[in-house]
């Protein structure tokens, strides 16, 4: 017995964003089962701002990201990516930015072919200065990924069966 917790992404009319929810393993000890009393702790990458609704519970930070108080920095290292004819291979996990751009991917190791610097072209993508149609190349790549911390707390009224859905919004 015990809680469920159903996450749904609303985009709306915002296209080309990037927002992603899932439990915090650390923070929820690894569990993905909760009972009466637990609160539930998730994380949501994004790179635009958001909202949150339940349908029972309380959220902590229920607004939007740029209410809270900071994002926490977490770093990817040595994801493997695959560089094929010219195509722009997808990282894991949203890149933070950073000013220079070139500086969002903090490592790179090349396994043979050596395709040259490897920059994001967008949220989750990214391109070798000398990738084109004609080249192949492996690398991996080490980057720093940021999100929200949020904490839902169950109804005092749950039950020993409960669901709860949480709505999550891109709002501009």
């Amino acid at each position: 017995m015990g809680a469920s917790a159903t996450f749904v992404i609303d985009f709306g009319s915002i296209e080309d964003a990037y927002l992603v929810a899932e439990l915090d393993e650390i923070k929820n000890g690894g569990k993905t089962s909760f009972v009466k009393g637990d609160s539930v702790h998730f994380r949501i990458s994004a790179d635009v701002d958001y909202e949150i609704e339940t349908s029972a519970g309380l959220v902590s930070n229920p607004i939007s990201k740029d209410n809270l108080n900071s994002p926490v920095d977490e770093p990817v290292e040595n994801e493997v990516l695959t560089f094929v004819k010219g195509e722009s291979p997808g990282t894991s996990k949203y890149i933070k930015p950073t000013v220079p751009v070139e500086d969002a991917i903090t490592a790179e190791t090349w396994y043979g072919n050596n395709l040259g610097q490897i920059r994001p072209t967008g949220t989750t993508n990214v391109q070798a200065a000398n990738a084109d149609t004609e080249t192949l190349g492996i690398a991996s790549i080490t980057y720093v990924t940021e999100y929200y911390e949020h904490e839902l707390t169950a109804p005092a009224s749950m039950t020993d069966v409960y669901h709860i859905l949480v709505y999550i919004k891109a709002v501009a």
